[in-house]
């Protein structure tokens, strides 16, 4: 669900998801069981709730044959099924995944007041989570005297936060740390 959202199966083959379908994953991924009500509601807004409803339960039957695989389950409460994983945890993720795009790629919910504000603030979050794990790896190459790893991953939160005094103070004190005073004298300029 970041970046271009896909299915990817345990092969490693690919599906794209449309854009109600990644919504509905991620809601499920990041908030758990949810009432069939309210996910019908922040999908289908301006249908009556009976037709809200209908237009779910179409949508899970789809994607259950698009993947082959149950991925989520259905009652009162929709969850994901059991053995569904996210990429949306990012600890312990790889840095090509941290890197790699914003939640839900560049798919806009502006016609669902609820979920675009649901979205909003979830995308806010993941950009929080992919900062304080891209530090904590740039900290840990650092340990390990890796200093050109810990610039790459420093320079990427610098981008995303360009006026965070304490990023820019690191950025810094990397480049001189491996000798380039220059480029620390440049970040510091930039900055």
């Amino acid at each position: 669900l970041i970046g271009t959202p896909a299915l990817v199966a345990a092969g490693g083959s690919s599906v794209p998801l449309e854009r109600k379908d990644a919504a509905m994953l991620a809601v499920l991924a990041l908030d758990g069981a949810t009432a069939r009500d309210t996910l019908a509601a922040m999908l289908w807004p301006d249908v009556a709730l009976k037709t809200a409803n209908v237009s779910l339960r179409q949508r899970v039957f789809r994607l259950r044959k698009r993947s082959g695989h149950e991925l989520v389950r259905t009652g009162e409460a929709i969850a994901l099924a059991d053995g569904v994983a996210a990429d949306l945890t990012a600890a312990g993720a790889p840095a090509e995944t941290l890197l790699s795009g914003e939640l839900l790629g560049g798919f806009s919910y502006a016609d669902c007041a609820t979920l675009a504000d649901w979205v909003r603030l979830q995308r806010e979050r993941w950009r929080a989570r992919r900062r304080d794990a891209l530090t904590a790896a740039a900290s840990g190459h650092e340990a390990r005297g890796e200093l050109a790893r810990a610039i790459e991953l420093t320079q990427h939160v610098v981008a995303e936060e360009p006026l965070s005094e304490h990023v820019q103070r690191r950025l810094m004190r990397l480049h001189y740390l491996r000798g380039d005073r220059a480029a620390a004298l440049q970040a510091f300029e930039s900055f």
